[in-house]
């Protein structure tokens, strides 16, 4: 995804951070509702809270801790690496665009190729010479302004 030395780069977006508020929003019951469990599990090792009679091995809760960094990392972690490797960078001469994930590969549009550049339903559509039909960029921040910088580089 590094341009050429002699390109200029007019545009570098990643994903927006907003996308990862339901990642965020869940982690936060799961860190509620597993470390309360945690929690019961301390007080029935000391005897308070009238759960005495039920001892527990200590195990258990050491698995409770494993499996709250467990979801941890499968709900928010894992999401927050995925996502911040989108990124989209228009050059003088050409556009890159890797999508999510850890296998994602950068694409590549000739700017010749592209005749205009719009925003449609949230989306960046890139209509290009050859086809009727444009290509759509999904969960791009500032999609206005790098619409205008293809469509007039020189700005």
């Amino acid at each position: 995804m590094i341009p050429d030395p002699d390109e200029q780069v007019l545009v570098d977006v990643r994903a927006p951070l907003r996308e990862m508020i339901f990642p965020f929003l869940e982690t936060i019951v799961i860190t509620g509702v597993l470390w309360i469990v945690i929690g019961w599990f301390d007080a029935a090792d000391a005897g308070r809270y009238g759960v005495g009679p039920l001892r527990l091995p200590p195990e258990w809760r050491n698995g409770f801790v494993y499996l709250w960094v467990m979801l941890v990392l499968w709900r928010f972690v894992l999401p927050l690496l995925r996502k911040r490797r989108r990124r989209m960078v228009v050059t003088d001469r050409r556009i890159i665009f890797r999508a999510d994930g850890f296998r994602a590969r950068p694409r590549t549009l000739a700017m010749s190729a592209v005749t205009w550049a719009e925003k449609e339903r949230g989306l960046l559509a890139v209509y290009l010479q050859d086809s009727d039909l444009p290509v759509y960029y999904s969960g791009l921040p500032k999609i206005r302004k790098i619409a205008r910088m293809i469509n007039d580089p020189l700005i």
